[in-house]
């Protein structure tokens, strides 16, 4: 039995997996438990409509792999005359709003602008937030976003849900943060290549 504002909450979405997922998560024992809204605010959203040349940030040029989530302002595409955007002035966490939500980091900056496409959506770690490591902050993204998205086409973005994501930070160490993301990162790259190898096998020759 669900109550109608469970529906509202969940922008009436009546899909069974919403409702049917368990309520309890599973976090490392010891972590600090964190909701979405407390570390992450969404940049500001006034559009831009004078044209201007610049680089924007569109869904295939996010990250599909968490230990690769950064991006320069320069890997994503040129534009020239670009308006009717958000222009983005300081570093920022890209989500994606349909589908996936392709965690990236981005340092932008006044020097360095990103324009961002109207399928992205730009936030900022908050101003007392500084001990968050962006790194390890996208791969607990990628770990924990889950049954946010809704519709069976094309699933998009539930931002109510979103904000309420809980994070698990394993102390408010930022060099803490940046060790265990580095450490998974070579756990997996390391399983990859174990992988690769069992599947092409060196041949011995007599």
């Amino acid at each position: 039995v669900i109550s109608n504002n469970e529906i509202s909450n969940n922008e009436y979405d009546i899909t069974p997996k919403v409702y049917a997922q368990s309520q309890e998560v599973a976090f490392p024992e010891g972590y600090e438990i964190v909701d979405f809204r407390d570390i992450l605010e969404q940049c500001p959203t006034r559009k831009q409509y004078y044209a201007e040349d610049g680089y924007m940030a569109k869904i295939p040029q996010l990250s599909t792999d968490p230990f690769n989530c950064e991006r320069n302002v320069e890997e994503f595409e040129y534009f020239r005359r670009v308006d009717n955007v958000v222009k983005v002035e300081e570093p920022v966490i890209l989500i994606s709003r349909i589908r996936e939500a392709k965690p990236t980091y981005c340092i932008a900056s006044s020097e360095k602008p990103l324009f961002i496409h109207a399928n992205v959506i730009p936030f900022r770690i908050k101003k007392d937030c500084e001990w968050v490591e962006p790194h390890y902050l996208c791969l607990e993204l990628s770990n924990r976003i889950k049954n946010v998205f809704f519709g069976a086409n094309i699933p998009s973005l539930s931002i109510n849900r979103l904000v309420n994501v809980r994070l698990a930070f394993p102390s408010r160490l930022f060099d803490e943060q940046k060790r265990l993301f580095e450490a998974a990162s070579y756990q997996s790259k390391l399983a990859k290549a174990q992988e690769f190898l069992s599947s092409n096998p060196i041949p011995h020759f007599s």
